[in-house]
């Protein structure tokens, strides 16, 4: 049975990083349209209000502590455009992995036309070199090789594999 102590306390706690950047997409789809979200995360929101990112603070540093990870504790204090950027990082590394075989450069005589890679680009999800740099290739890649340091090492490392000469199929 729960407590009264616990029942009261905010759920914007648990999120923080990556996936506080998630529920403040999706609190911003409530407010455009509130039936285009989950009828769970619609609850969330009419019962506590918008996710604050102060209320997930002490969750992110009780989380950094247990990790050791001091590129977390960088995290606690950043703003939702950082943590937007995380997001679009994740989205731009899963489609390398998913769609950069049809980047791969296997037709040398060029008799085939170019398939549309713009998924592929951190341009078109507004990132720059320096939005990857800044970003602890942790955060976007778990299993990184100690050599990747941060978002844009990883993404360097990630198009070598998976769109030159011999692409790789993330998904098969």
């Amino acid at each position: 049975m729960r407590t009264d102590h616990e029942i009261n306390q905010s759920p914007w706690k648990f999120y923080y990083g990556p996936n506080l950047g998630y529920i403040q997409e999706m609190y911003e789809q409530y407010l455009i349209n509130p039936n285009d979200v989950d009828s769970s995360y619609r609850e969330l929101f009419e019962l506590w209000g918008p996710p604050s990112p102060a209320a997930a603070a002490p969750a992110a540093q009780e989380q950094s502590v247990k990790n050791g990870a001091a590129a977390a504790q960088t995290i606690t204090s950043a703003d939702p455009a950082f943590l937007k950027k995380v997001v679009d990082a994740g989205k731009l590394f899963r489609n390398i992995r998913t769609y950069g075989h049809l980047a791969a450069h296997n037709d040398p005589l060029g008799l085939t036309n170019g398939t549309d890679t713009s998924l592929l680009k951190p341009e078109t999800y507004r990132l720059t070199k320096e939005d990857l740099a800044a970003i602890p290739a942790s955060l976007i890649w778990e299993e990184a090789p100690e050599s990747i340091q941060n978002g844009w090492d990883a993404l360097q490392k990630l198009q070598e594999t998976y769109t030159q000469s011999f692409g790789f199929e993330f998904g098969h």
